[in-house]
């Protein structure tokens, strides 16, 4: 009879082990799924004052210096003097220009991010 005891405790004590392991691997990984946009690099905040004057400088500076129909019409590929690449866009038709090949994946992505919100 005490070996029916032990065997029936011994059950009781792991099935607990058990429903305690698979609970807390439950709420640590239902933890983890939540967390894991806050890490998501594809968010964009937004830009400071700052940041905003520079770049509305930087593209008026980049308007004079340039005539940017003829970098629309033949499609080029051009630099700002501190190394932005311009990126002109035909309002009427969406149409896109400038860009550089190696970055069309990321600039694909955000053009659609912004024009679906």
């Amino acid at each position: 009879m005490s070996n029916l005891k032990k065997y029936l405790e011994f059950r009781k004590r792991l099935a607990y082990k058990l429903v305690t392991s698979y609970g807390l691997l439950l709420i640590l990984f239902i933890t983890i799924a939540f967390n894991l946009d806050k890490f998501d690099a594809r968010k964009f905040s937004p830009l400071s004052a700052k940041d905003q004057i520079f770049f509305k400088n930087e593209s008026f500076e980049t308007g004079k210096s340039l005539n940017l129909d003829e970098v629309f019409d033949r499609n080029l590929s051009v630099e700002t003097p501190n190394g932005f690449d311009v990126i002109l866009e035909d309002k009427k038709t969406g149409n896109l220009s400038g860009v550089n090949q190696s970055n069309i994946k990321a600039l694909q992505f955000f053009y659609l991010s912004i024009t679906t919100d």
